[in-house]
């Protein structure tokens, strides 16, 4: 590659006043990070709060706006809570004192020992020293996809609630936790005798990361449900691709379903930019015990890495302080050090599912505090604890909490709330200050 053609090495006196980052546009090392989400904010901030750290740092995300992606499910029956607490422009949730740029990573190369060669999706090419991969993952319909503008996201999800209101058949692929939030949402929004046709693999909700006992009960409740048909042991021939036109699909039985919205509920990590050798399979990042590459020195990766964790707040944000107490010692010139140790150990896997007006709480996966107490309301501890049937609001006792209340309980919280991940994250009268278009 010829870098002198097209690398644009932010630094002062270029013709857009590009200064790269919360320091002086002099400093020697440069940090970029891909990604805005809730794990590329995190990590912008925990490296700010590292006292020795001397870099640069610039945030590169495709779109223009914020997204608490974890209750979209929630936003396709309320539209009013998406813009209202769910979603925001870029610009409202800006980490004071970072740069940022609206564009499409292509590729990342190494230049040498200690740089990297980020290419844009408009032709430039950034020059950096350390690269943090904070892109998370795809799911149909419960994220925006990359590149797409708020108001093409909203547009979107307006499509489809319209779509599901008017159909004769949803089908939902995919029998996760979010699949069956996804497939729970469209049985509260279709019409008086339309139906959801959900689609499972195997012959329970849940992967085998969940207890049995808790697939079974979650299993065997979804089948009560007069609007749902279950369908296990079954797959989707072919590849699946969201969509709010009617068709029909081929399953490897043989069956054939007709559809006027079909969502295929299964993730993908978002790292299509990066070489082969550096992910797995599923385009998890390989790391090490400091979640920094396996294969490029100082490039690390928060929320979308192979260790053993899964996607939940409190181990999002305890990746990040590993990453930025280690981007802190690499930009001092010293070796990245500080081993991983996981968030909220005692939860091994969601603990909840959600499935429309009726959800549980899945005890056996946060141990044995869950057991104990978590049931009227997590995560607050039962002061009542009379182990009966009407205690709290789950509609259950404490040692299996399940029902109408525990869905309710979750959405009050995120409408309104301490965990309105974006409404109390944004500045809503931030004037807008438009990011670099690349």
């Amino acid at each position: 590659m010829e870098f002198g053609k097209r690398v644009q090495t932010p630094k002062a006196g270029t013709a857009d006043g590009f200064t790269f980052g919360n320091v002086s546009p002099s400093a020697q090392h440069k940090t970029v990070v891909i990604g805005h989400g809730l794990s590329g904010r995190e990590t912008v901030k925990a490296i700010l709060k590292e006292k020795g750290h001397k870099t640069a740092i610039t945030v590169i995300n495709p779109n223009n706006f914020y997204e608490s992606d974890v209750v979209t499910p929630f936003a396709l029956k309320r539209p009013d809570l998406y813009e209202k607490n769910f979603s925001a422009p870029e610009h409202q949730l800006r980490v004071p004192g970072v740069e940022y740029i609206t564009a499409k990573v292509v590729s990342i190369s190494p230049v040498d020992k200690t740089s990297y060669v980020i290419s844009l999706s408009a032709g430039d090419d950034i020059v950096v020293n350390a690269v943090i991969i904070c892109t998370s993952f795809s799911h149909p319909l419960t994220k925006a996809a990359v590149g797409v503008t708020w108001e093409e996201r909203k547009a979107e999800m307006e499509t489809y609630r319209k779509s599901v209101a008017a159909a004769d058949t949803v089908m939902v692929v995919g029998g996760g936790t979010v699949g069956c939030e996804v497939a729970g949402t469209f049985r509260s929004m279709i019409k008086p005798g339309a139906k959801v046709v959900h689609v499972v693999s195997g012959d329970l909700l849940l992967s085998d990361k969940f207890s049995q006992r808790e697939r079974e009960m979650l299993t065997n409740k979804v089948r009560t449900f007069p609007e749902v048909e279950l369908v296990t042991g079954d797959r989707l021939e072919g590849h699946a691709v969201a969509s709010a036109t009617k068709a029909t699909y081929k399953l490897k039985s043989g069956r054939e379903i007709v559809a006027d919205v079909m969502i295929p509920s299964f993730a993908k990590f978002q790292t299509d930019f990066l070489p082969p050798e550096l992910k797995t399979k599923g385009g998890a990042v390989k790391v090490d015990s400091c979640l920094m590459s396996t294969e490029w020195k100082n490039v690390f990766a928060v929320g979308c890495s192979d260790v053993n964790e899964h996607c939940a707040i409190p181990k999002i944000l305890s990746q990040a302080s590993t990453v930025g107490k280690n981007v802190a010692l690499v930009s001092d010139n010293k070796t990245a050090s500080v081993k991983h140790k996981t968030g909220a150990p005692f939860l091994k896997a969601e603990y909840a599912v959600f499935y429309g007006d009726w959800g549980m709480v899945l005890n056996d996966e946060i141990g044995c505090l869950g057991t104990l107490c978590f049931a009227c309301g997590f995560p607050f501890p039962c002061f009542l604890a009379p182990c009966t049937p009407w205690c709290g609001v789950c509609g259950l006792n404490c040692t299996r909490p399940a029902g109408k209340n525990v869905p309710a309980f979750f959405e009050a919280m995120f409408s309104k709330g301490p965990f309105g991940p974006v409404v109390s994250k944004a500045d809503k009268k931030a004037p807008f200050s438009s990011s670099m278009e690349r």
